[in-house]
């Protein structure tokens, strides 16, 4: 079984010839599809048989069902709707039913990156730690920080105005898609200079993949993968420099934490930590250091710390360790319950299996799955 994230609609009837990701693949593998429809966008079945309607005649052959997703009310109201839509497929020779209608439900799992709403709806809530992202146009890997967000004690904010920076506790670089040009933005817009100033008063700052490339003294493109630059200047809060190489590094990583000397994560030192890197760069300089291969991954060095592993905080006891050092550095006592966040998203995606399972037609689904 496979489950594409997609890109638009099945039916970009002008993009159908280089289709790689909705019915291009599904033609590719030979597989049947479900049409899985948004009703709370208004108008479904307008646009799932609009969709339908606008397939050539061996891409509508794949579709074997659809399912209305996100509703909310009596179930009983859209009945007639449903019924009006299979007899108008039928009509047409289409054996094409609606599988079931998922109500909406409010879950915590990982948000596709373009509808993460949580980039554009900044609380400025506090609380004892506050964590600043910075929020870059081509920030990526936006699920780097949801384990964060489950911490009673920590107020996580995505920031991109300078104005919004000055009363956290850790400013956090994101991943990039690509590096060099959300850097040369923040020293457009005043973050790059505002986060070094801040460094400098004793704010924790955290690059995570291309954020750990920008902390570094340089960053060099020479292929231009990136940009037209050759290089470009880092923040030089790291002793080390960062070459764009034409290879991307795509490993499962799990380490041994060790060689950590900065009071930052003071405990941490024989911790294992799980996560992967996806990143174009190398970054090698004179830092005490965790390497794979010929590539350091982890550096911290007194306020600050820099890795390639994204899913860092998804490491319960590593995350828990670090907020304690910082709450014993604003005079606050440690806290030691234990948080994992991987149980805590076995348990959200249960929760929704058990919900697909009471209003989907899950039979009828393993028939079309074969």
């Amino acid at each position: 079984i496979g489950v594409l994230e997609g890109g638009g609609s099945p039916a970009e009837i002008n993009l159908r010839q280089w289709d790689l990701v909705n019915m291009g693949m599904a033609e590719l593998i030979d597989a049947p599809v479900i049409l899985v429809g948004n009703i709370e966008t208004g108008g479904v079945f307008a646009s799932l048989y609009g969709n339908i309607a606008l397939l050539d005649e061996n891409d509508r052959k794949r579709i074997k069902g659809v399912i209305i997703n996100k509703f909310r009310g009596d179930v009983e109201l859209l009945k007639p709707g449903i019924k009006m839509f299979e007899d108008r497929l039928q009509g047409e020779g289409l054996d094409i039913k609606v599988l079931g209608v998922v109500p909406y439900i409010n879950l915590n799992i990982e948000e596709e990156d373009v509808l993460a709403k949580k980039l554009t709806t900044n609380t400025n809530e506090k609380k004892d730690i506050n964590i600043s992202v910075i929020r870059t146009n081509k920030m990526s890997n936006y699920t780097d920080f949801d384990a964060l967000s489950q911490y009673p004690d920590v107020a996580l904010n995505y920031v991109y105005d300078v104005k919004e920076l000055g009363n956290e506790d850790i400013i956090i670089l994101p991943g990039s898609k690509n590096t060099i040009t959300d850097l040369e933005m923040l020293k457009a817009n005043g973050i790059f200079d505002k986060i070094k100033e801040l460094h400098s008063k004793g704010t924790t700052v955290v690059g995570i993949c291309g954020g750990f490339q920008m902390l570094g003294k340089e960053i060099f493109d020479p292929h231009h993968i990136e940009s037209s630059f050759e290089k470009t200047a880092g923040f030089g809060i790291l002793d080390t420099v960062t070459t764009m190489e034409k290879v991307k590094y795509t490993h499962q990583v799990e380490k041994t934490l060790s060689k950590i000397e900065s009071p930052l994560l003071e405990g941490c030192n024989g911790l294992v930590v799980k996560g992967y890197e996806i990143h174009q760069g190398v970054t090698k300089g004179n830092e005490i250091n965790l390497t794979t291969e010929d590539n350091l991954i982890f550096i911290a060095k007194e306020n600050s710390f820099g890795t390639y592993i994204h899913g860092i905080f998804d490491n319960g006891e590593f995350t828990r360790k670090f907020l304690n050092n910082i709450r014993r550095r604003k005079g606050l006592a440690p806290i030691d319950e234990s948080f994992s966040f991987t149980d805590f998203k076995e348990r959200e995606y249960d929760k929704l299996a058990d919900h697909l399972r009471a209003n989907l037609n899950i039979e009828e689904i393993y028939k079309i799955l074969g």
